[in-house]
């Protein structure tokens, strides 16, 4: 049994959502280079960035998101935004070796909420904002260009979820394609006992890419799209997978 992660499930509005729980500390944001899938590499965790599913000449998919560990940006440098910008949503989740905080309109890995030492970490995605009423809206804030909200969608979803007072992490997904976004954030809500319009407290929630990229393996837990699920260039995994 594992000591440094544990593994779950639960229901909420009659899907199934898989979590992954561990500390901020066994967090390592892994470039896989050419898209996999989980299940085929060594690691444990799930998958992460947005990503532009049209390879470019190198052979490498650009990264949509911001995501750095240690302090350098992880992307493949296929240009200046490639693991350096939020193209998709402005929010990201960040540890510096000691605190987990969350942020929001955060564009560039060049702020400075983003940590450049070793032993950090930070993961761009859509934030969720948990509880409160006026989500949708500051959820639609979000999006830039031409990017549609998805609010009426069905997809398989994933996300993560902090408590930066207990440094949690916990990585939830549900491959039902038939999730709402409003389904995986009221899910997150309800696995951390929270209620809408309360107080999140010291939680925040942040969704990350879905649809066919959704994957989460873990100790006793290989949760994935079946069938056509695709492979992906980067993930949010697990330092020690004890």
């Amino acid at each position: 049994m594992a000591t440094n992660h544990t593994c779950s499930t639960f229901v909420s509005g009659g899907l199934i959502f898989n979590v992954l729980q561990t500390k901020a500390s066994n967090i390592r944001l892994i470039n896989l280079g050419t898209p996999k899938k989980i299940r085929d590499t060594s690691f444990y965790g799930m998958n992460a960035s947005y990503f532009d599913t049209v390879t470019a000449p190198s052979g490498f998919n650009k990264i949509l998101n911001i995501v750095y560990q240690d302090g350098v940006c992880i992307g493949f440098g296929i240009d200046s935004e490639d693991g350096e910008k939020n193209t998709v949503g402005k929010s990201v989740m960040t540890w510096d070796g000691s605190s987990l905080k969350y942020h929001d309109n955060v564009l560039f890995g060049s702020s400075s909420n983003v940590p450049k030492t070793s032993n950090s970490w930070a993961q761009g995605g859509v934030g969720l904002f948990l509880c409160d009423t006026q989500w949708e809206n500051l959820y639609k804030g979000q999006l830039v260009g031409n990017q549609e909200s998805d609010l009426g969608g069905i997809s398989c979803r994933a996300g993560i979820m902090i408590n930066t007072n207990t440094k949690n992490v916990y990585l939830i997904n549900t491959t039902s394609p038939l999730a709402t976004v409003a389904m995986l954030r009221k899910a997150m809500m309800n696995h951390a006992g929270l209620t809408e319009g309360g107080s999140a407290g010291y939680w925040r929630g942040m969704m990350v890419d879905g649809g066919l990229s959704v994957q989460l393996c873990g100790d006793g837990m290989n949760a994935y799209v079946v069938g056509a699920g695709r492979g992906i260039p980067q993930m949010i995994g697990l330092k020690d997978k004890s």
